[in-house]
């Protein structure tokens, strides 16, 4: 979706692959706006209707 992977590590609660040596001890910035930006895109892709075929059978409620 086009985030970058040090979002997508710390969404995953993973150690950023992309922060090694020296510039993981002093990168303090929590990336939350960065991580909301991420989680509200995802959200949308997930909830958006499908597109109408032929071959999906509507389900009763």
């Amino acid at each position: 979706m086009g985030f970058d992977s040090i979002v997508a590590d710390k969404l995953l609660a993973h150690k950023p692959a992309k922060l090694k040596g020296v510039a993981s001890v002093y990168q303090r910035h929590d990336f939350a706006k960065e991580r909301e930006r991420a989680l509200e895109a995802w959200a949308a892709e997930v909830t958006r209707a499908p597109p109408e075929t032929e071959n999906v059978v509507k389900l009763r409620g």
